[in-house]
């Protein structure tokens, strides 16, 4: 029997998660993680749950089917699906969610880079970051906080 069958409960450690992920919800004052229903004009399903993510520091999968899609929150994901991107793959995966994404420029590069383990030298307009293995990369803003340029080397 599925999870949401009749008689079949989620396990408690999800039912912790959710309770966690609403509670900074009310305490940000995030409707769309308080709210039972909303349009989804105001969030999609990859909004929530790249906001989950972010919150729990866990990667999610999108299934499809007929009319709509299901997002499953992934525990104990395996290495080669957590682990950083190769320094050579920073510029495109950055490009892909900027032109992909309506998010704000700069916390998603700073974040990302965050994640991905990246050493951060924050500027007003700019952001230079170095991997472990010395790749550099540095990220220009305009005044409205859009990436203007990104430009990098990659080590050996």
């Amino acid at each position: 029997m599925g999870l949401g069958q009749r008689g079949q409960q989620p396990p408690p450690s999800l039912l912790h998660l959710a309770g966690w992920v609403r509670e900074y919800g009310h305490r940000q004052g995030v409707a769309e993680l308080t709210e039972p229903t909303f349009p989804l004009q105001r969030a999609d399903g990859h909004r929530l749950a790249l906001l989950a993510s972010g919150l729990t520091g866990r990667c999610y999968y999108r299934g499809p089917y007929d009319g709509g899609a299901v997002f499953f929150h992934l525990d104990d994901a395996p290495p080669q699906i957590t682990a950083p991107v190769r320094p050579e793959r920073v510029l495109t995966v950055l490009t892909q969610v900027l032109q992909s994404f309506p998010v704000e420029h700069r916390v998603a590069v700073e974040s990302f880079l965050h994640q991905q383990g990246w050493r951060l030298d924050r500027a007003p307009m700019s952001v230079t970051a170095q991997d472990r293995g010395g790749s550099v990369l540095r990220v220009d803003f305009d005044a409205m906080g859009r990436v203007s340029n990104l430009s990098g080397t990659v080590s050996p």
